[in-house]
């Protein structure tokens, strides 16, 4: 009986890892970006170049901005970010 129950709870509790594990965000690469908010360095009109978590890059703001302005993330292509004003 103490077996069965130690199994039980061993599973319970994988389960319950493997579903918090899956709600995460991605913490590297391209797709951790998306969503994140940076301040353009540039004017991005539409090309221009923004810094984002202490990083400059290259952006693509079709909104348009001016240097200073807060900016955020919707998307990476390559080396490239799409960026829109905040």
């Amino acid at each position: 009986m103490a077996i069965i129950v130690g199994m039980a709870i061993e599973l319970g509790e994988a389960a319950f890892w493997i579903r918090v594990s899956g709600r995460r965000q991605p913490a590297i690469g391209a797709e951790a970006l998306v969503g994140a908010e940076g301040v353009a360095m540039t004017e991005c009109r539409p090309e221009g170049q923004v810094r984002v978590r202490g990083e400059r890059w290259r952006a693509v703001c079709l909104e348009g901005a001016d240097p200073g302005d807060a900016v955020v993330v919707d998307g990476v292509s390559g080396l490239t970010l799409q960026v829109r004003p905040k």
